[in-house]
């Protein structure tokens, strides 16, 4: 593996940290503290700020360069939610992409690559 593909999914795996973190604090905040949606949604837009732009810039990359895959609908749906405003359908996309990601990249026997 390369020193770029590394670096890609390291940042792959921190995008989907902040992704998971994001919704449980924006969980914790909206049903155990009883606070409203005006602060309840600040962890789900800075998440989405954070990890659905850097996905959406690689796969801007991607397309100008006329590469299409399944990333490409993932941030479709990422664009489709956050312009809608439902951050928490957003993060849930966020979450999901690097895992799609690494599975795409798995040969089909099952070992994951080294």
């Amino acid at each position: 593996m390369t020193g770029t593909s590394r670096r890609i999914e390291r940042s792959q795996i921190w995008i989907a940290m902040l992704a998971a973190a994001g919704i449980l604090i924006h969980l914790g905040l909206r049903y155990l503290t009883q606070a409203g949606s005006e602060v309840s949604d600040i962890p789900l837009y800075v998440a989405v700020a954070a990890g659905g732009i850097p996905l959406l810039w690689t796969l801007g990359q991607r397309l100008i360069h006329l590469e299409f895959g399944s990333d490409l609908l993932a941030g479709l749906s990422i664009a489709a939610a956050a312009i809608t405003g439902q951050y928490l359908w957003a993060q849930l996309s966020c979450s999901c992409f690097p895992v799609g990601a690494h599975w795409n990249r798995m040969p089909r026997n099952g070992r994951a690559p080294s």
